[in-house]
């Protein structure tokens, strides 16, 4: 056994893959990744490349990663809109009230008041998601 290995190591383990305190190392700090099983078959594979590949040839399966449901994006969605600062969802909707009041009112005064009212519409979601979003309670 090499002398500067630890006693409590194996000796068929590279050095490389110790910290300087001699504990072995994970894949996030770049240690080996443990061999994953195939699900069809149980052959192990590191490379996610040659399990693709296996599976394809083996198996006449192909691997594509899946689609977020549709559900998720709108969760997603809402849950980003807690991050809008007011101080700039307030400006925005005061500009974009006055810039709709101002295209519509020659059409009709009280059109111009509902459809700016409907472009307050970022502010009541911005707020909205502050009081009833999750975390929130």
């Amino acid at each position: 056994m090499p002398a500067d290995l630890p006693p409590d190591v194996p000796p068929d383990r590279p050095s490389d893959e110790l910290d300087w305190f001699g504990n072995r190392l994970g894949p996030r700090e770049g240690g080996a990744r443990p061999p994953v099983p195939c699900p069809l078959c149980g052959s192990p594979f590191t490379d996610q490349a040659d399990l693709a590949v296996h599976v394809a040839a083996d198996h006449d399966v192909r691997l594509r990663p899946g689609r977020a449901p549709r559900a998720r994006h709108l969760q997603a969605w809402w849950r980003s809109l807690g991050f809008l600062p007011l101080w700039f969802v307030l400006p925005l909707t005061g500009l974009l009230a006055a810039l709709v009041f101002t295209l519509v009112r020659p059409v009709d005064t009280w059109l111009a008041v509902y459809a700016a009212v409907l472009a307050s519409l970022p502010l009541v979601l911005a707020l909205s998601q502050r009081v009833f979003g999750p975390g929130r309670r």
